[in-house]
């Protein structure tokens, strides 16, 4: 944007940078009278600022004008690399950093091929303002984090509201590390004069690569064009020629870009609908779909979290939040029901939602009998109870909540799996889009261009809905397990972490519902109650005793475990059916997974246990006839040996009467 700026006296020393800068601009366009080239020629580094040029690390000196040349005729500065500030906040200047329309640009100290450089955005991208060079060891640092493919997020850094969360840093370190690979400037980590490639080429370089061909293509549309336009009149019609020259545009304009030059992290490029427009939009309806879908369920306040307290761009964190949340509010982490000493160290932010009466769940580490690992703050207590329940000998409440948490946490996993794959494919689709798009001019090739549009628009809404099946499942076990219970938002934060904790409150009407819902009676044995123990010999064993009788409540769960463990077989199908897209089956968790694992062990168990018992009875019974055949060969003996020696008598007396009579 051009700024109708008053014209100033600028003093010959100001503009000069310690090197030169690198930005080969033909048209100086920005040079002349953009607040680019007036802020630049507003700003010294060699005249008033002492070693600017020759200072070591990643630090930045300049000075910037002032109004009053006298006494200091500029305001030094220092910037690091990788900080940012706007103008504002570094210059008092009524003409620069006082000026309405100056004030809140941001500059910026990057690291520019070898120089360090101030940069500011313009029109065409961040341009450098002044540089100096930059030292071998910023460098070699600098390339290192660059070549590193997996994102900074990936081990530092959180910007969830839950407690419990890997859901939404998962979708942060791959989106941010799939930008790394596919979009960002990296030619400098290909080794030189090797065959070995060991990154990826940036998708700018791709498209560069492609320029050729596609430009090449656009002509022969042209041509062929042409020609059915001199043999067919109806070619000129005003139908004819808009889509003409629409498929010229916007093929141009995807494929390999247009417009002005600008500069991405110090390197040139054009313009480029697939990287500005598509892409980015693509990525955030699949995100944006799925979160609205997934908010229009929910009960009473559970796990919703205040959307403005995420950061600019990390808004999607919501949904993943409130679906982590949930496997902790299950799985009895006792924090997440405000409960908890940690709670005591941090600082209360407000709370909100939740009108209802607070409850009182006790204190497990007040109970003797307890195990002391409930009144640890961080623990899954759902599968401590459930062993209690196993010493006790309680087998269906056992089983109950065993195949409620595996299938819970099968069906989260997939459908994280299936973003994430739905996520990549975008990127991949996304990269190779030159060669698709361009394919859209030819009749003889608009199918392809058509298959790659069907699997981009499929991965872009199956997430949607198979995230509307899984906030169906929630919204159903949120009313099983918490029945009316209304839940209290309490904001915390502990030094520069934030997040939310979620109380529950049994409403002022009906109040008895919710005080026998299995959510919760579980709590209150998260927390001590029913309890008990047994000394034998040197120590003792603790168990629980169903005082609340919680089986009955944990069958109706149950129920709905088994009636959505059917329902979810199907949801890829439904999924790649109703957008045309294919089945992720082949490549996600799937979503009973680890409910058919323990039906499988348990069919083994069974078998085994059958085996026995056959090969048991096959023993006893080769045993028995054993015997038997030794009884009865005994019988046959003796009388064979009787039979015998009467015949051996009576032949020996035939034969000597026979004999005599010879």
């Amino acid at each position: 944007m051009i700024l109708l700026l008053s014209s100033k006296l600028v003093y010959a020393q100001y503009g000069e940078s310690c090197v030169p800068v690198n930005f080969p601009e033909t048209d100086n366009y920005l040079t002349e009278g953009t607040a680019y080239g007036y802020i630049k020629n507003n700003i010294d580094m060699k005249t008033y600022v002492s070693n600017a040029c020759d200072i070591e690390g990643k630090d930045l000196k300049f000075c910037i004008r002032n109004e009053n040349p006298v006494p200091d005729p500029c305001t030094e500065v220092t910037l690091s690399l990788d900080n940012s500030a706007t103008l504002g906040s570094l210059s008092s200047n009524p003409d620069i950093g006082g000026n309405d329309l100056l004030k809140d640009i941001e500059l910026k100290v990057e690291l520019i091929d070898s120089s360090i450089c101030l940069t500011m955005p313009t029109s065409r991208g961040h341009a450098p303002i002044i540089c100096r060079a930059a030292s071998d060891e910023v460098i070699e640092e600098s390339l290192e984090e660059v070549c590193r493919i997996i994102a900074d997020s990936c081990y530092e850094g959180n910007k969830s509201q839950s407690m419990v969360n890997f859901s939404g840093r998962a979708i942060q370190c791959l989106t941010e590390s799939l930008d790394k690979v596919f979009y960002q400037y990296n030619t400098d980590c290909l080794p030189e004069n090797t065959p070995e490639i060991t990154i990826l080429s940036p998708f700018p370089t791709f498209q560069e690569a492609l320029k050729v061909a596609i430009r090449a293509a656009l002509v022969l549309y042209a041509m062929v064009y042409g020609f059915k336009l001199v043999m067919n009149m109806e070619y000129a019609s005003l139908n004819q020629i808009s889509i003409f020259v629409a498929k010229i545009i916007l093929v141009a304009y995807f494929a390999v870009g247009l417009g002005p030059l600008y500069f991405v992290q110090g390197k040139q490029t054009q313009h480029n609908g697939m990287t500005e427009v598509a892409l980015p939009i693509l990525t955030q309806l699949t995100s944006d779909f799925a979160e609205i879908v997934f908010s229009a369920a929910g009960s009473q306040g559970l796990c919703e979290f205040d959307r403005d307290k995420y950061e600019v761009g990390y808004e999607y964190y919501k949904m993943w939040d409130a679906i982590d949340c949930r496997i902790g509010y299950y799985l009895g982490m006792q924090l997440l029901y405000n409960i908890g000493s940690l709670l005591d160290d941090a600082t209360s932010s407000g709370s909100s939602g939740g009108t209802g009466n607070s409850v009182d769940l006790g204190d497990p580490s007040t109970v003797d009998a307890a195990v002391d690992v409930l009144a640890t703050p961080a623990n899954l207590s759902f599968f401590s109870v459930m062993f209690g329940f196993f010493i006790a000998g309680n087998i269906i409440i056992v089983l109950a909540g065993i195949v409620f948490a595996l299938f819970f946490i099968s069906v989260i996993l997939y459908f994280l799996t299936a973003y994430l794959v739905c996520l990549i494919t975008l990127y991949v689709m996304a990269y190779i889009s030159p060669i698709f798009i361009t394919m859209a001019l030819f009749e003889r090739t608009k199918s392809y261009f058509d298959a790659w549009l069907r699997v981009t628009l499929s991965c872009t809404l199956q997430p949607a809905i198979i995230g509307g099946f899984i906030a169906l499942l929630l919204t159903m076990y949120d009313s099983a397990i918490y029945g009316n219970c209304e839940f209290k938002r309490h904001d915390y934060s502990i030094a520069d972490i934030s997040f939310s904790t979620f109380e529950l409150q049994s409403p002022d009407a009906d109040s008895e519902e919710c005080l026998e819902s299995p959510g919760y009676k579980l709590m209150k044995y998260y927390t001590g109650s029913g309890w008990q123990s047994v000394h034998v010999i040197l120590f003792d064993i603790k168990f629980i005793k169903d005082v609340l009788k919680l089986n009955t409540n944990l069958f109706y769960v149950l129920v709905f475990t088994f009636i959505f463990y059917y329902f979810m077989q199907s949801v890829n199908e439904f999924a790649a059916d109703i957008t045309s897209g294919a089945r992720l089956s082949a490549v996600t968790a799937s979503p009973t997974a680890f409910v058919d694992g323990a039906m499988k062990m348990a069919s083994y168990a069974r078998d085994s246990q059958q085996a026995m018992k056959d090969m048991a009875k096959n023993v006893a019974e080769g045993d028995k006839g054993k015997d038997g055949g030794d009884t009865k060969r005994g019988g046959i003996d003796k009388d064979s040996g009787g039979g015998g020696s009467g015949s051996s008598g009576g032949g020996d007396m035939i034969s000597k009467a026979g004999g005599g009579g010879s």
